[in-house]
């Protein structure tokens, strides 16, 4: 017997050990997270911190993959909701048969997840629709993302915005959410930024964050409602306390002009920071600004460049820009214009790299020249002395 198999025999004889171990082969060995959650989950409920430290960082990534890629529909919640399950019984299925609108949830997402069953979003979003019918909001929310997104039934913007009515109708913050996002952007519905204002209050008015940021975000821009920063900054605020990334990056805004509150640099530099800790690389970038700057921290060129890497890295254009800058100018980094040209090709394609290539190579010729008149001077100099 293998030393893995030997740790999955333990874990699931119920060792919190072994399973916390099952969780980190599955995070960082097969990357299979769904996997790794489920051990951590495991061990967690027997009390083993690591475990649930570790649980709560596999959310808190897949919650920020979801927002960066722009999902409207906080499908990262879903995988919290997987982990809520127990799985699928034969008695689930029976009752879901007679009409049980819980189990025919619960039914269907297990063939989205495809836990206990073959996944198959056909089935998931035949026995939403069933649950859903009955007047289950979950279902109705579910119904509604699987329209939205064209998972199992043709995408339609207007069914997916029906399916999210009835469940935000009946005080469902997701479902209240995206029906606004669905009025803000005009998609099953006719554009609206009242009626968007209207769903993203009562969502934020749950304490979901996601809602609480978009309605910052309507009230400083005044659409669907006067411009107010003083009421955007207190909606930023509140998300930005929940850990909401771009919320603290936009209230880090707000101080640093002073819309709407007071306008402090240590206050700017305070919420920069708690969002460029989250990885989130606009923030990264603005922290290393602050830093080249001196504005609101010490200014330290190698802090600037530390974070303006971390964006960098990331593939955000402006830090890689930036970064080259650093390279070339020595400031923070050791000097180097290969490196700052590798920086540069990144940022902006294999044209303009070609141009700053030019631009270099024409300083570096001025530098030679310039060398070259020095030498001939100091040449000069010493003939004049050996002549006298």
């Amino acid at each position: 017997m293998s030393e893995l198999d030997e740790i999955r025999e333990k874990a699931e004889q119920g060792d919190a050990q072994a399973q916390y171990k099952l969780g980190l082969i599955g995070e960082g060995v097969t990357q299979n997270y769904m996997e790794a959650a489920k051990w951590y989950k495991k061990a967690a409920e027997q009390g083993l911190a690591e475990a649930e430290n570790r649980l709560n960082s596999i959310y808190e990534k897949w919650h920020r993959k979801a927002r960066e890629q722009g999902y409207p529909w906080k499908h990262h919640n879903l995988f919290r909701m997987y982990h809520e399950s127990k799985g699928v019984r034969q008695d689930d299925e029976k009752a879901a048969g007679q009409g049980d609108a819980k189990a025919q949830f619960k039914l269907g997402w297990m063939y989205y997840v495809g836990q206990g069953v073959r996944q198959d979003y056909g089935e998931a979003a035949k026995w939403y629709r069933k649950a859903a019918e009955q007047g289950d909001t979950w279902a109705q929310y579910n119904l509604g993302v699987a329209h939205h997104k064209g998972e199992g039934v043709r995408q339609d913007y207007g069914e997916a915005a029906k399916w999210y009515r009835k469940a935000a109708e009946q005080g469902h913050a997701w479902a209240q959410f995206n029906l606004g996002w669905m009025y803000r952007q005009g998609e099953g519905v006719r554009q609206d930024y009242r009626e968007a204002v209207k769903w993203y209050r009562k969502a934020a008015e749950q304490g979901d964050a996601e809602a609480q940021h978009k309605l910052g975000v309507l009230y400083y821009k005044g659409e669907g409602v006067p411009k107010d920063d003083v009421e955007s900054a207190k909606r930023l605020r509140e998300a930005a306390e929940q850990g909401h990334a771009e919320a603290q990056c936009n209230l880090s805004h707000m101080y640093s002009e002073g819309e709407g509150v007071p306008k402090d640099d240590v206050e700017a530099a305070k919420w920069i920071r708690k969002a460029a800790e989250q990885g989130f690389a606009a923030a990264q970038h603005n922290l290393g600004c602050k830093y080249q700057e001196g504005k609101g921290v010490p200014q330290d060129d190698v802090e600037a460049a530390k974070w303006i890497r971390k964006a960098a890295e990331q593939g955000l254009t402006p830090a890689q820009h930036n970064l080259g800058w650093k390279y070339h100018d020595g400031k923070g980094v050791a000097k180097d214009n290969l490196e700052a040209v590798r920086w540069w090709v990144k940022a902006a394609g294999k044209e303009a790299a070609e141009r700053t290539v030019r631009v270099l190579e024409m300083t570096a010729l001025e530098e030679i020249a310039e060398k070259l008149g020095e030498i001939a001077d100091r040449l000069q100099e010493i003939s004049n002395n050996t002549n006298q």
